[in-house]
């Protein structure tokens, strides 16, 4: 008998998430695991329950305490509770990484901080320049 379209998400997503539990070892109740329905994205625990409701048109994973979500075209972050804490105005995010997070408007990239402020001016067409690169020799 096939699974249900509905039973083999609830089925992935409870392995996935076990998978995670054991690989990290993390007894963590604020855990979230992006996951789709019906065209829209939310969030759900380490248990598989939903967390977060579906309403996003995309959402990516978890990185210091955020998550990059996108809506009506536009992308911002949410916490782990779901609340939008930077405002959707960037054209494209990634996810944070020791603080920072590129983000760009337009055509121009820059960083921003978990807070939603930019220490940077958006002063490059390329997020290549984001690159970590090994330092230059001699």
């Amino acid at each position: 008998m096939p699974l249900s379209r509905r039973t083999f998400l609830a089925l992935s997503a409870s392995t996935l998430a076990s998978m995670a539990h054991t690989a990290f070892g993390k007894d963590d109740a604020r855990l979230r695991y992006p996951f789709e329905e019906c065209g829209r994205w939310g969030y759900i625990d380490r248990e598989g329950a939903v967390a977060i409701a579906p309403r996003f048109d995309l959402a990516w994973t978890f990185s210091d305490d955020l998550a990059p979500f996108k809506l009506a075209g536009h992308w911002g972050y949410i916490d782990r509770a779901g609340t939008e804490v930077i405002k959707a105005r960037y054209d494209e995010a990634r996810n944070f990484r020791y603080g920072l997070s590129p983000a760009r408007m337009g055509d121009r990239w820059g960083f921003i901080r978990t807070d939603g402020t930019s220490p940077f001016s958006h002063d490059t067409t390329s997020p290549a320049a984001f690159r970590m690169s090994a330092p230059a020799s001699g």
